[in-house]
């Protein structure tokens, strides 16, 4: 008995849809990876530079030495600036992406969207940069509070990276604490508000609170399968990467500093291609899962019917429109002959006619 065969038909059924799902994702990326790769390192370009402007204020003041009460209370707002503009830009590529997945035009400008319909895109943003920015801010103030970690990068850094300071670091088990609660709380959000870009697109017009509501009600019971797919979409790419950031760093502290430099750039080249990869599909797994779970529940029933029912129907309705035209061309047949007229007769010319010859 083979492994298909011990399984149930509900269980069948759900391997078949993930095969289905794993197959549109890998057509889908590999059909637009160029045109995401390209739009995903310009908004990266746009991000950076619009970002940095923003701190340099923060920059300034903290290069001067001045760290007060003003400077945290900048800190704070310039990170929520921040974050909102990072967010106005996923709008635009999650955007981007699902015009993708849909077969729809898309241009670079489309990372633009966020900021060209500002009235629909903030509320999303400003939801998705006050949340992160919470979490950031209390992430950090847990490091600073409750761990020496600031105190070891100082002076690691100041000691410019001699032995003493590198035997200085030590594992904090508070700070790994602190960050392993931040990373899952950071998990949990994401797959909470993994579709919340996706269905404000295509709510754009609507309330914010219609957005979220599809959000939740798209990704109930789903999450797990969200968690596969990434998973899947990672994959190969994602472990290829972190194979050649393992060598490189093996290469940095056991060879010399001007040796195997070929092999490092070829170790960097390795890293960037397969993991931008991993990354773009990553995304794309995204809109495509969304495009799966909000089709109606009919389009799904009629897309999972087997082949054979598909045919048997189109038959019976050849054979059905058949009839149809047989029983048309045999009431069009019928018709002249009930309706020839009286003097068309066979017999109707006759009587002219032997009157004609009487009168000669």
């Amino acid at each position: 008995m083979t492994t298909d065969e011990k399984l149930s038909p509900e269980q069948l059924a759900k391997r078949n849809s993930f095969r289905r799902l794993v197959k549109d994702l890998n057509a889908v990326s590999s059909r637009n990876l160029g045109k995401s790769l390209f739009a995903f390192f310009f908004m990266a370009i746009c991000q950076a530079f619009l970002i940095s402007f923003l701190m340099m204020p923060l920059y300034s003041r903290t290069l001067k030495g001045i760290v007060d009460g003003t400077t945290f209370v900048l800190f704070g707002l310039l990170m929520f600036a921040s974050f909102l503009v990072w967010a106005l830009f996923q709008y635009g590529f999650f955007s981007l992406l699902l015009r993708l997945v849909r077969g729809e035009y898309v241009t670079i400008g489309f990372i633009f969207l966020g900021f060209k319909k500002v009235r629909h895109a903030l509320p999303v943003a400003s939801f998705v940069a006050f949340v992160l920015s919470v979490l950031a801010s209390l992430t950090a103030t847990g490091i600073i509070v409750l761990t020496d970690i600031p105190s070891m990068l100082v002076s690691f850094m100041t000691a410019k990276n001699d032995a003493a300071a590198v035997s200085a670091l030590h594992f904090d088990v508070r700070s790994a604490a602190v960050i392993g609660v931040s990373v899952l709380c950071l998990v949990w959000l994401f797959f909470t508000f993994a579709f919340i870009f996706l269905s404000a697109y295509d709510a754009a017009g609507a309330a914010f609170s219609s957005a979220l509501k599809a959000n939740l009600r798209l990704l109930h019971k789903k999450r797990w399968l969200l968690f596969r797919l990434l998973l899947v979409a990672g994959g190969r790419f994602l472990l290829i990467a972190l194979a050649a950031v393992g060598l490189h760093t093996v290469l940095v502290f056991y060879t010399a500093e001007n040796t195997m430099t070929f092999g490092k750039l070829a170790l960097n080249f390795i890293y960037l291609v397969n993991f931008y990869t991993a990354l773009l599909r990553i995304y794309f797994a995204l809109p495509v899962l969304y495009e799966t779970v909000r089709r109606p529940r009919t389009e799904i029933f009629i897309e999972d019917r087997s082949d054979s029912a598909v045919i048997d129907e189109t038959i019976a309705l050849l054979e059905h429109e058949n009839r149809e035209e047989a029983g048309a061309s045999t009431s069009n047949a019928s018709a002249p002959s009930d309706s020839v007229p009286a003097d068309s007769a066979p017999g109707a010319s006759a009587p002219d006619n032997a009157s004609g010859s009487s009168g000669e």
